[in-house]
């Protein structure tokens, strides 16, 4: 037997939806979403340019240093790529040696 409801309908069910709409939306999403593998990167960047990073970050609401950072590396290497006319080849050696490169 239905336990009844001493509200009739809930409010919040117009406004949120009901929970079986919410059960089927999570169901489905892993399917959507793409799974990335990520690796850590430490780089050195002037501390003002860091300052105003964060601040961006801050004023912006959802955004993470870590989204910012992948969007502006994306964005960057999309121009470097349309200025060398193509995409970089992969690396022959997977290990980037650290230091100023030797010319």
């Amino acid at each position: 037997m239905e336990k009844k409801k001493t509200i009739g309908s809930n409010p919040l069910e117009a406004y949120f939806g009901s929970q079986k709409e919410k059960e089927k939306k999570e169901a489905a999403a892993p399917e959507r979403m793409e799974v990335k593998k990520k690796e850590r990167i430490t780089i050195h960047l002037p501390v003002d340019l860091i300052d105003k990073v964060k601040n961006a970050v801050f004023w912006e609401p959802g955004m993470t240093l870590t989204g910012f950072a992948e969007y502006a590396f994306e964005q960057a290497l999309k121009e470097q790529e349309e200025k060398r006319g193509a995409p970089y080849p992969e690396r022959q050696e997977r290990n980037l040696k650290s230091g100023r490169p030797v010319l």
